[in-house]
């Protein structure tokens, strides 16, 4: 009786650690399944999207020329640095002259728009080029421009249109400092200014009389000169 009595405990017993055994490895069996990585299905290399087209306007020959270079140089060159691909999309670019002439520049604006579908310009470069820009612009709301050298204070401020960015200067801007030095800190009270007749010294004329006649000074006579 004792014999079979031990034989049933043993029995029992393993049939006890069966089960514990097959419990761990199914355990075990799910703990992996947890931790194992999943593996990465490969993904199709996205197609390049439709082309940007993105003009750029401005002098390329004649007197202004250098203007004009520059900002095609710049663009060129930011452009590299992303590859020349912007949120997947390729951008082509399309390069006009104004010749230093506003009638030119209309013309060629149009040109971009219609032409080539630009929905982003960058330019134009000369004074009176600027001053003249808000006109195009605002008959054309759909298009964005950025200036790209050009500095008359109306087009971004007094004739202003939501389409025309500035991201750099007014000729104004750079030189009110001076005018407010010239009277507070060297005391002048009548200074005389030498400059072309044209846009961007007529707006640096401006910009120093504010800041000389503002703080003190008492006249500035301007003698203008031809390009």
């Amino acid at each position: 009786m004792k014999k079979i009595m031990i034989l049933a405990l043993i029995a029992a017993f393993m049939v006890s650690m069966l089960f514990i055994g097959t419990s761990c490895k199914k355990e075990a069996a799910a703990e992996e399944a947890v931790e194992a990585p999943a593996v990465e299905e490969p993904v199709a290399e996205e197609e390049a999207g439709e082309p940007i087209h993105l003009g750029i306007i401005g002098p390329q020959t004649g007197w202004a020329t250098v203007f004009g270079e520059h900002v095609v140089q710049g663009v060129k060159m930011a452009l590299d640095e992303v590859g020349n691909v912007v949120a997947g999309r390729p951008i082509e670019l399309f390069i006009e002259d104004t010749q230093a002439e506003v009638e030119v520049m209309m013309t060629k604006l149009d040109s971009l728009k219609e032409r080539d579908n630009c929905k982003v310009i960058i330019g134009p470069s000369l004074g009176h080029e600027g001053d003249a820009l808000p006109t195009w612009a605002k008959k054309n709301l759909d298009t964005l421009i950025l200036v790209g050298y050009s500095a008359p204070q109306d087009m971004t401020m007094r004739d202003h249109t939501p389409n025309i960015i500035r991201a750099g200067w007014t000729a104004d801007q750079v030189i009110f400092r001076f005018g407010e030095f010239c009277a507070k800190d060297l005391d002048y009270e009548k200074v005389i200014i030498v400059g072309q007749d044209y846009a961007y010294p007529w707006g640096q004329t401006a910009g120093f009389k504010r800041g000389f006649l503002e703080n003190g000074g008492e006249e500035v006579k301007a003698i203008w000169h031809p390009v």
